[in-house]
Order: C-alpha cells, then sequence, then structure tokens
C-alpha cells in the first residue's frame, strides 16, 4: 500500500510539473516550434558552410524538426482535452532537440580532434546554449535538469554505438567531464533564478487578487445603494402614480 502510494505521488508530481512546465511556455510556444523547424534546418546549411570539417547530421535536424511539428497544434490539442499529451511532447521534444542532438554532435566531433585541443569552440557553446534553453523553457530545476541528464545520457549512448571502438571515448568523456563544474553551476544557478522568477510571479497573483477583492468591496458599497434604491423605487412606484391619478381627477 505504501509503495502503491509512493508511485502514484511521483507520477502525481511529474504530471503536475510537465503541465506547469507546459503553461509556463505556451504563450510562446508556437514562435518556439516555428524557430526549430526552420533553423534546424538552416542551422545545418550555416554550420556545413562555416565548419565543413565538422560533423553534422542532416537525419538528426530533420528528425528535431520533426518532433516541433505537434507544437504547432498546441492550442487545437489542448482544446481537445489532451493538454498532458502535448505537455509531455513539449518535455520530450525539448529533450531531443536541445540536450540529446547538442550533446551527440558535441561528442562526435570530439572524438575527431586530435588531443581533442583542436575542437571547435562553437560545439561545447552550443552544447552548453541546449542547457540554458532547458533552464529558460522549464522553470522547475529539477525537470530541466533530469531532461539534461537523460538527454546527454541518451547522446553518450548512440555516440558509442555508432563509433564503437574507432573512438577515443576516453578521451571524449574526459572533455566533457572538464565541462562538468560549468554545467552544474549552470543548472544550481538557473534553478535559484527560476525559483526567484516563480516567487515572484506567485507574488504578482498575490497581488492582483489582493487589489480585485479590494476594489470589489469598494465598489460593492456603491452597487448596495443602487439595489436600494431601485428596489425602493420598485416597492413604492405604482403608490406614488395612483396617488398622483387620484390627483389628478
Amino acid at each position: 500500500m505504501a509503495s502503491h502510494s509512493l508511485v502514484d505521488w511521483v507520477f502525481g508530481h511529474v504530471r503536475d510539473s510537465l503541465l506547469e512546465n507546459y503553461r509556463y511556455a505556451s504563450t510562446h510556444l508556437r514562435a518556439i516550434a516555428t524557430f526549430g523547424l526552420i533553423g534546424e534546418p538552416l542551422y545545418y546549411l550555416i554550420w556545413t558552410w562555416t565548419d565543413p570539417e565538422g560533423y553534422e547530421s542532416l537525419s538528426l535536424r530533420l528528425a528535431a524538426a520533426a518532433f516541433c511539428v505537434p507544437l504547432l497544434f498546441a492550442k487545437s490539442a489542448e482544446r481537445q482535452g489532451r493538454e498532458l499529451a502535448i505537455a509531455a511532447h513539449f518535455a520530450l521534444a525539448s529533450t531531443f532537440c536541445l540536450p540529446f542532438f547538442f550533446g551527440y554532435l558535441l561528442f562526435m566531433n570530439a572524438q575527431d580532434s586530435v588531443g581533442l585541443g583542436s575542437t571547435s569552440i562553437h560545439w561545447p557553446m552550443q552544447h552548453l546554449v541546449a542547457l540554458l534553453l532547458m533552464i529558460l523553457l522549464f522553470p522547475i530545476g529539477s525537470i530541466a535538469a533530469l531532461g539534461s541528464i537523460l538527454g546527454t545520457s541518451a547522446a553518450w549512448v548512440l555516440y558509442r554505438l555508432c563509433t564503437k571502438e574507432t573512438a577515443p571515448s576516453n578521451e571524449v568523456l574526459r572533455f566533457v567531464w572538464q565541462l562538468t563544474p560549468i554545467y552544474v553551476f549552470v543548472l544550481a544557478a538557473g534553478s535559484v533564478f527560476n525559483r526567484n522568477r516563480s516567487i515572484i510571479d506567485r507574488e504578482k497573483v498575490r497581488t492582483m487578487a489582493a487589489v480585485g477583492s479590494t476594489i470589489a468591496h469598494e465598489l460593492r458599497t456603491p452597487f448596495l445603494g443602487i439595489r436600494a434604491l431601485a428596489e425602493g423605487i420598485q416597492k413604492y412606484l405604482p403608490t406614488l402614480l395612483r396617488t398622483y391619478d387620484l390627483a389628478v381627477q
């Protein structure tokens, strides 16, 4: 019974976190999806032109762009009562398009470098930017951290499956390990800032509710006066009209 309650609590917490993250980003979701749909193939052309020696994957970029397509119809899914499904897809698409995709590119480009000292700076920077975007898209730090860890781990698994024993995986792992303190700092700082932002947002809502309550209270008195006047007119007007007719007669 206790384990069943724990499982229910975990699933409930995950569900609530997914919905909260989705609602946070839903205002700009169409713009985010459009940027991903256009930006993924566009940046393939940019990086293959600026860094022709670097590793790129058109198939992965097209897959990332395909993940963005359902997000264009998120409002329609909400109207059909499928908010949780589109929220889960949003989390999956973000994990695939950001930490997984850019982590895989980082690993593949790092393994081609001699001694890892000549790795182009824009691959680690892209992976770091992907982490920052995860924090911006997911105000709950635990969800952003979990998505980043799972996405990067899946990228490592795919990298090892694709390269097998031909790649200097130990050297690549050491290179990524050197970046880990920066990733941890970004996650921790982003979680703190997002928490402060969530507190500020809650205080804004609480303040707006208090102001609305005050306005309602201030409006209630004149409205009650108008209501009393209307009830008085409704009650005494027929008598006044009869009295007026009698006076005229």
